[in-house]
């Protein structure tokens, strides 16, 4: 078959089209195909009452030729006897699918969670996987027969489509994608058989293997593994409250997003007994040591393991992630292999020699613990531990000689004058025209401005750090987010490269960004999300990375940045911990990284900390005080009236011109507001009127920041405002003013909180 470019419209068009035109090459090709189109044609334009019956629903979902997974949970004969289940399937198959994509997302999810509710009881698991795989047959538009989101996520890149995580999403995503190159399908139930077994075929035709994870071999996770070395492994895992149940509930919760704050939230009603650190260390588990969720600044997401195993709510998962970035669990698996039956204590015994920091039976009792949770391990008459026949599969993955860790002596002077790894590779950044060109899609932002940032970070050999100070809204982290995805051609490379710190109040020390020991776990080091990206940073010394650090002076930077700024000064390594040359895959020092870009905001208020000389001497500082509201980039392209937009507009430069002398003034977040407020009168029928909502806004938005002592260029800024809004009509606002100038003359000093 010619090789198409199936990220083209034409190119995919032109590939399904001879695909669908050799009818014979689908049964060729996929063994399954000739009985899942029978299916599809004893389904297709069947009657309300053969959609109910026992009969049609065993084809369904018991009997389904579709390969799902072979670790997909399956359906079973109670849930088959379910009457009211099968009447209400035979209703809700009748409709039509939405037309839009996000539409159809909400239909099959609804669909998914009814399923749930009326099936549940049935079930120890959900049979999410078999669900999806037998209403397919009724929705050939909008649904593929590439099931598992692994084959899914590689179809999506053959396709050049992108969507949302999860198999549902992706399937979706995909069918979209065929429909609107091809159109709907024929009408016959062939047309339907072959739309949706198309997908199928192109993932298998080009590259992208088979459509399923089927095989019971190390193949099953895609292609043999390869274990990472002892020294970089994680030692022991987490103590994790239910240990599985527990990781599937967690799972669940964080399924459509969640902050830190609300899954702290869920954690703490898990384990009341558990202080905050030790929920912490939870977190960090899930993402560490399962590879479950992600962290994109405060928001936790599931990855897409995250996501399989939220469907299949099977171990294996996570196989991967455990046999190859855990220390001692492949070993634990080949020694039952090898052994048949082990006692626990000689299982504890050959635990301990894969790490001689293991001196107590903590970390082998906490994994064994592990193997039996996850359904590994269990128990067999005589007391010990044998391989269940999901684990025989476990086993069969670790096709190498487990290693153990061998803690190395370094002298600490040579460790210190060995060159950095950084140094090995040359950094390549790209010019500043590309740069420039490329950041114009993420904001309007003066050219000499981006010019003085581009070479203030790149000016030193090794202090790529500058400070964004000045006017709350000013656009100072959507310009340093920006240049950071500017420093790249694709929005992957972005995803990875770029970290955005939320500093907090109450940041003493270095450990919130560099993470600690943890007090709880002797063998345990707490990370951060900055130390897994500096540890990402130091391993790829060619290419640029940055970190934006986020309001950097709710806390003093001098105290939480210690280590970065001693080592960025001198050259010299960032000392983590002193506990051996590894430890918990941390090593004890990094050094400090000439590819590491450092880009901090700063608002200047009583709620934050100025900065010190030794925070100021490491670093480029620009001020955005110069609001150019002819400059802003959104006057239109809202659904605003003519006269609001004008109104607007006008009002809005009055006032910056009467408080930015004072320093008063506001940026373009404001006038966001500003504007989203009318437009969301305007669309609400108009409530208030022009005048009225003007006022309100104003208000609301722009008056709550008229504060100061009395000196001759605030009262200059008061007696302008008041001016301006006269001039405009704006009472309330003009009171609230007059109220500050009284203040002012009987206080001293005027604010608007009061």
């Amino acid at each position: 078959m010619p090789d198409f470019d199936l990220t083209t419209d034409e190119g995919l068009a032109e590939a399904c089209n001879e695909l669908l035109d050799r009818s014979a090459t689908f049964s060729e090709e996929l063994e399954w195909f000739p009985a899942f189109q029978e299916l599809v044609r004893d389904t297709s334009g069947s009657s309300e009452a053969e959609r109910a019956s026992e009969e049609l629903h065993r084809r369904l979902w018991l009997e389904n030729p579709v390969p799902v997974s072979w670790h997909a949970w399956e359906y079973n004969e109670s849930a088959l006897a379910d009457v009211a289940f099968r009447e209400w399937f035979a209703r809700w198959t009748a409709q039509d699918a939405p037309q839009t994509l996000a539409q159809r997302r909400q239909f099959f999810r609804e669909f998914l969670e009814e399923s749930r509710n009326r099936l549940g009881h049935h079930f120890a698991y959900m049979p999410i996987a078999r669900l999806r795989c037998g209403i397919a047959a009724f929705f050939p538009n909008e649904l593929t027969t590439v099931l598992h989101p692994r084959p899914l996520e590689r179809l999506q890149g053959i396709l050049g489509v992108s969507s949302g995580k999860g198999p549902l999403v992706r399937s979706l995503s995909v069918a979209s994608r065929l429909e609107s190159v091809l159109g709907r399908c024929g009408a016959t139930p062939e047309d339907a058989a072959r739309r949706l077994a198309l997908s199928s075929l192109l993932l298998q035709l080009h590259g992208g293997g088979s459509s399923v994870i089927d095989a019971k071999t190390p193949q099953a996770l895609d292609a043999a593994l390869v274990p990472l070395p002892a020294a970089r492994r994680r030692k022991g895992l987490t103590a994790f409250k239910g240990k599985f149940e527990g990781l599937i509930a967690a799972t669940e919760f964080i399924r459509n997003g969640v902050t830190r704050d609300e899954l702290l939230d869920f954690l703490r009603n898990e384990a009341p007994d558990h202080k905050d650190s030790s929920l912490g260390v939870w977190i960090n588990c899930l993402r560490a040591e399962f590879g479950v969720i992600d962290r994109e600044g405060d928001q936790y997401s599931l990855t897409d393991r995250g996501e399989s195993l939220l469907e299949s709510q099977d171990p294996i998962e996570i196989a991967d992630f455990l046999v190859t970035r855990v220390l001692g669990f492949d070993e634990a698996l080949v020694r039952l292999r090898e052994d048949g039956a082990v006692s626990r204590r000689d299982l504890v015994l050959a635990l301990q020699k894969m790490n001689p920091g293991w001196t107590s039976d903590y970390a082998p009792t906490a994994m064994i613990s592990w193997l039996r949770s996850l359904g590994i391990a269990a128990l067999n008459e005589e007391n010990e531990l044998t391989l269940t026949e999901a684990g025989e599969r476990w086993a069969e993955l670790v096709t190498w000689e487990p290693e153990p860790f061998v803690p190395q002596d370094v002298d600490e002077e040579e460790v210190e004058d060995e060159p950095t790894i950084a140094a090995d590779r040359t950094l390549v950044v790209p010019p500043f025209s590309t740069i420039a060109e490329r950041l114009s899609a993420h904001g309007s932002f003066r050219p000499s401005l981006v010019a003085e940032l581009h070479s203030g970070l790149w000016a030193h050999e090794r202090r790529h750090f500058a400070v964004l100070s000045g006017l709350s809204g000013s656009g100072k982290t959507l310009l340093a987010r920006g240049y950071a995805k500017s420093l790249f051609d694709e929005e992957a490379y972005a995803r990875t490269h770029l970290c955005t710190v939320a500093v907090q109040p109450g940041w003493y020390d270095p450990t919130a960004l560099l993470g600690y020991v943890n007090p709880l776990r002797g063998d345990a080091y707490v990370r951060t999300e900055f130390l897994e990206f500096l540890m990402r940073v130091v391993e790829h010394p060619a290419e640029p990375f940055v970190c934006v650090l986020d309001e950097m002076n709710l806390s003093h930077p001098e105290q939480y940045m210690a280590p970065l700024l001693s080592a960025m000064e001198t050259g010299s390594s960032i000392h983590l911990h002193s506990e051996g040359e590894v430890f918990d895959g941390v090593p004890p020092r990094i050094p400090y990284p000439k590819n590491l870009v450092l880009i901090g905001t700063v608002n200047m208020d009583e709620t934050t900390h100025g900065l010190s000389d030794k925070v100021l001497d490491r670093a480029f500082t620009l001020e955005f005080w110069d609001i150019d509201l002819d400059a802003y980039p959104r006057w239109t392209g809202r659904e605003l009236a003519d006269d609001a937009a004008k109104s607007s507009r006008v009002l809005l430069g009055d006032l910056m011109q009467a408080l930015a002398p004072a320093r008063m003034h506001f940026g373009w977040r404001v006038v966001d507001d500003v504007l989203d407020f009318l437009v969301h009168n305007q669309a609400g029928g108009g409530a208030l009127q022009l005048q009225d909502a003007l006022d309100a806004v104003v208000y609301a938005k722009v008056l709550p920041k008229l504060r100061g002592e009395d000196a001759p260029r605030f009262r200059e800024a008061l007696m302008q405002a008041e001016r301006v809004l006269a001039a405009h009509g704006l009472a309330r606002s003009r009171a609230k003013v007059a109220e500050l100038f009284e203040d002012l003359d009987h206080r001293g000093s005027a604010r608007f909180w009061r």
